[in-house]
């Protein structure tokens, strides 16, 4: 096992697939936790909801109307985990990276430990 910071999620999955993964659960985990407010957990709602609306900030030109989605989710989802208390996402993160560690050292061979052996006669 490596002694790295828990709070880097990108130290534990360096795929840009993987750390938006990651980021997933972690607003999943945070919206299911009980010491979070519960108006915090209408931002993430707030960004589906505006990303099935059919209005938009920018008029649909050449794929901008896209770009404006992929902003507001983007932003909704950071004040979310922004607004909620730090102990709270600290403790959610490092939950997370240690369920990913456990996963990662399960398929790697065991640590092997020379030793000696002395037979005790009796």
């Amino acid at each position: 096992m490596t002694n790295q910071d828990p709070g880097q999620l990108s130290s534990y999955n360096k795929t840009p697939i993987g750390e938006v993964l990651l980021h997933l659960k972690l607003i999943y985990a945070l919206i299911n936790d009980r010491r979070v407010n519960p108006f915090l957990k209408l931002l993430p709602l707030a960004g589906i909801i505006y990303l099935i609306y059919p209005f938009d900030l920018i008029p649909m030109l050449l794929g901008v109307s896209a770009i404006d989605d992929i902003a507001v989710m983007w932003f909704f989802q950071y004040m979310f985990v922004e607004l909620c208390p730090p102990n709270v996402v600290q403790e959610v993160r490092s939950t997370l990276i240690g369920v990913i560690k456990d996963t990662k050292t399960a398929n790697e061979p065991e640590e092997i430990i020379d030793g000696e052996v002395k037979e005790i006669e009796r």
